[in-house]
């Protein structure tokens, strides 16, 4: 079992798995998320900086795009190039 050495938040947890108990899975809000999911997110993420932030005169998506690959790297969290909001407006939607 994992302990992260970092805060989750509010709307992720760690919960056990439904047939064994020693696997882990990720809550998001209540709702168990699985990597497919994750996946269409961070491309959606990437699509919307490249659109926000076009090339060539800005870095698009390949700011976030290194900053996801440093993380999964080291395997340790650490805050977005630029520092990290510590809450954001639309945070309160959720739930």
């Amino acid at each position: 079992m994992i302990e992260p050495n970092f805060n989750l938040g509010n709307y992720i947890k760690l919960i056990s798995g439904k047939k064994l108990s020693d696997k882990q899975m990720i809550e998001f809000n209540g709702r168990v998320i699985y990597p497919a999911e994750i996946s269409k997110i961070v491309l959606l993420f990437l699509l919307i900086e490249d659109d926000k932030w076009k090339k060539p005169r800005y870095e698009g998506g390949d700011m976030f795009e290194n900053y996801l690959i440093s993380i999964m790297k080291s395997r340790e969290y650490h805050d977005p190039p630029r520092g990290a909001l510590s809450s954001h407006p639309y945070q309160d939607k959720l739930g």
